[in-house]
């Protein structure tokens, strides 16, 4: 029963040959005209930045992310498939021709006596000489050789984007180690200027000790605010080091090889657009990877059914034949054929059907993918647009508490050089506005790193 509904199906099909020839048609994902998360309070630039890194003003973040995309591994691997899917365009679209060959042949020959042909007659050797040209063309009725062609075709689109997925995070992943380098650096300074204080905190202490004025206590933990903040100086150095090695391999550089001295600054200000329209996803890599396979897939089923129907294939020949050399191009020793080969598939039923079957399947994931990978998208731009936001808030939180620290000092040095607070008191707030310039050097990293996944998740 089944057989003959499929077979119906197949009898439709062929006399719609449009079936296979049409383009197949485009799946319609509906999705929201807006994020749910919005960036319209901040008065920033209204539009989104294709190279969006130079925006933070560096030419040495510029420098290295151009050295990245000239010299990473995996992303010369990337250009080179679309290198690949190209090639195989090209191979596939030698099927849409007829093919011509040109055969030259010289064969020596004796006939047996114990043949049926050379029996009566004793025939001595003789040579043969053949020069013609060979032509055959599949004739693509049912359009296989075609949707072939577009097949691979639309794997090319499928290498760009995955290419371009590659790009976008190697460009990421570049600013951000970038900026956990320049980071760091300006952490470790901090802490060496911390220490120094902690030192000169444990100076007083033991001279407020010897003078009777203070406990043995308070050198006891002048001393472990010190050896805390030496190990805590030791960590970041040692963190450094990591972070320049995986820097290197990122730049496709040994990192015995790859010197990093470079200072370096955060950036003062950030370019944030104040609106995203959701039609930026539609130019996501992942999205159009995703729609280039629901057509890839949509093609491949057509091959499938293709494979149900016979094949047609026209075949000719045109040359001269002749026993004698010189007079192998004459008007005598010319001889030609043609002729239409069809090739109907009889016994392979079962194959063709599992193939066909498997086929659908596949366009059903492919399209089920797509939806998927939309609606994904929608969530991480609305994550990152929230995880910016909030981190935004703390950061200017910790802006005002800077600058009320800041403030503070200023007010405690002035009483001091009027000789109303110690110094002791001076280097407490002293050191308070270094622990805040260091809250306020790492929420400004994850401001960066917000941005940077902002635009990842973006397509850009």
């Amino acid at each position: 029963m089944k057989k003959s509904i499929l077979a119906l199906t197949l009898a439709s099909f062929l006399f719609s040959s449009c079936a296979f020839y049409a383009k197949p048609t485009a799946v319609s994902i509906k999705y929201p005209s807006a994020f749910k998360e919005k960036l319209s309070k901040y008065e920033k630039d209204q539009h989104l930045y294709k190279d969006w890194w130079k925006t933070f003003d560096d030419k040495t973040l510029d420098y290295y992310v151009d050295l990245a995309l000239k010299k990473n591994t995996n992303y010369l691997i990337a250009l080179k498939n679309i290198e690949l899917s190209k090639a195989y365009v090209l191979e596939n679209s030698s099927v849409l021709f007829p093919s011509f060959n040109l055969n030259a042949s010289a064969t020596k020959e004796k006939l047996s006596r114990r043949t049926p042909t050379g029996r009566f007659f004793n025939i001595p050797p003789y040579t043969t000489y053949n020069l013609s040209v060979n032509a055959s063309y599949e004739i693509d009725l049912f359009a296989k050789a075609l949707n072939a062609y577009r097949y691979y075709k639309e794997n090319v689109k499928i290498s760009k984007e995955e290419a371009k997925a590659i790009k976008n995070a190697l460009v990421m992943n570049t600013v951000n180690n970038y900026y956990q380098i320049v980071e760091n650096a300006h952490y470790i300074r901090l802490l060496e200027k911390e220490i120094g204080i902690a030192k000169k905190n444990l100076e007083v202490a033991e001279a407020n000790y010897k003078a009777g004025l203070a406990s043995y206590q308070s050198i006891d933990q002048a001393k472990n605010t010190l050896l805390n903040l030496e190990q805590t100086l030791e960590t970041y150095k040692a963190q450094r080091k990591v972070l320049i090695n995986a820097f290197a391999y990122l730049l496709g550089e040994y990192p015995e090889d790859f010197k990093f001295s470079i200072y370096g600054t955060m950036p003062k200000s950030f370019a944030i657009p104040k609106a995203i329209p959701s039609t930026v996803l539609t130019t996501r890599p992942d999205v159009k990877e995703a729609m280039y396979n629901v057509i890839s897939s949509a093609y491949q089923k057509k091959i499938a059914l293709a494979n149900f129907f016979p094949s047609f294939n026209l075949t000719a020949n045109y040359g001269y034949q002749s026993q004698k050399l010189n007079e192998l191009i004459t008007q005598p020793s010319i001889a030609w054929n043609f002729g239409l080969d069809i090739l109907t598939p009889i016994l392979n039923w079962n194959q063709n059907l599992g193939l066909y079957k498997a086929s659908k399947i596949e366009l059903a994931q492919s399209i089920l993918n797509y939806r998927q990978t939309v609606l994904n998208a929608f969530k991480e731009v609305d994550d990152a647009i929230a995880q910016y936001k909030t981190d935004d808030i703390n950061y200017k939180n910790l802006e005002n508490t800077y600058k009320n620290t800041l403030d503070q000092y200023n007010i405690a040095l002035a009483n001091y050089k009027a000789g109303l607070i110690t110094y002791a008191n001076l280097l407490n707030y002293k050191t308070n506005l270094i622990e805040s310039k260091k809250a306020l050097l790492n929420q400004k990293l994850k401001l960066i790193q917000d941005i940077s996944s902002l635009y990842n998740v973006l397509g850009y």
